[in-house]
């Protein structure tokens, strides 16, 4: 195990920092390595699924598509876990990746910011593509999928009709709340008083199922109110690790001071060590970053 209270693990993985699309809010990094090496992790990878269960591993980017190795990436996940997810945004859908998401049993998460307006062309690009994939792969019986929506002050209100179009195709449906600087017009920074209380009211009315929206939502009062953050643990950094295509494993996508090593040059067991060492503390430190309030939770 990795600490007395953690009994299991979710291994992300950031396979490219590369993306065909170029999104308005987009925080992914630029690095020298900008590919995922799976051979170099496996070792890893194999160690830390002998001393915990590995729930689920999501494959994530830039865009993961764009990866390669998908195929013998996935083959290699599903001998160590069951539950494999994809993170996408929906531009690439031909045969062979079909194919894959049917043999692995591979679990979409689709980004879609707005349906009935321009707004995610506008932000994101190729809004029609993407529609026209998802009612494509949500014809497949073998695909499960989800919607992912990123809010911000100028789409919230579609949040319900993108609940409905997900209903409609038989498809799940999360959202993340978008964090950004607030240089930046999309930022709820830059969101009149009146458009945050409306969405606070629609978030918690719509959305509210569990400890994970819960904690959403208290972060998104963070953002609009600028309160402290005082005394809330981290769901995400309690039992996942982040594998970087420079080799960095962290605890989150978000914040880089909690840095357990770098599988191409360490051995794994350092690595495990410092997460062990890291799960016995986690609940006395404060692993939110500026990139946390809503994003990845």
């Amino acid at each position: 195990m990795f600490g007395g209270y953690i009994t299991v693990c979710n291994v992300n993985l950031v396979v490219t920092q590369d993306c065909n699309l170029n999104c308005k809010y987009c925080f992914r990094e630029k690095t020298k390595r900008n590919t995922f090496n799976f051979e170099s992790a496996v070792d890893l990878l194999d160690a830390i699924s002998k001393v915990t269960t590995i729930d689920a591993c999501t494959i994530t980017g830039g865009e993961p598509l764009l990866y390669k190795n998908m195929e013998s990436l996935l083959d290699y996940i599903s001998t160590i876990t069951s539950t494999i997810c994809l993170l996408t945004n929906g531009t690439f859908v031909d045969s062979n990746c079909i194919s894959l998401f049917e043999k692995y049993h591979v679990r979409l998460h689709v980004t879609l910011d707005s349906i009935s307006t321009n707004y995610h062309e506008q932000n994101r690009g190729e809004q029609q593509l993407i529609i026209n994939n998802i009612k494509k792969l949500s014809g497949n019986p073998k695909i499960h999928g989800s919607l992912y929506m990123v809010l911000s002050h100028q789409n919230y209100g579609e949040l319900r009709r993108i609940q409905q179009f997900a209903l409609e195709i038989g498809w799940d449906f999360d959202y993340g709340i978008l964090a950004c600087e607030a240089t930046n017009s999309l930022s709820w920074h830059n969101a009149c008083p009146e458009d945050r209380k409306h969405a606070l009211s629609m978030i918690e009315k719509y959305t509210l199922r569990n400890k994970r929206d819960e904690l959403k939502l208290k972060l998104f009062e963070v953002l609009c109110n600028g309160v402290e953050i005082t005394n809330i643990n981290c769901l995400f950094a309690k039992n996942n690790i982040v594998l970087f295509p420079d080799g960095s494993v962290r605890i989150c996508y978000n914040n880089p001071e909690y840095y357990m090593g770098n599988y191409y040059e360490d051995d794994p067991e350092v690595i495990i060590s410092n997460l062990k060492a890291f799960r016995a503390i986690s609940r006395k430190c404060n692993q939110f970053s500026a990139n946390c309030f809503g994003v990845f939770l």
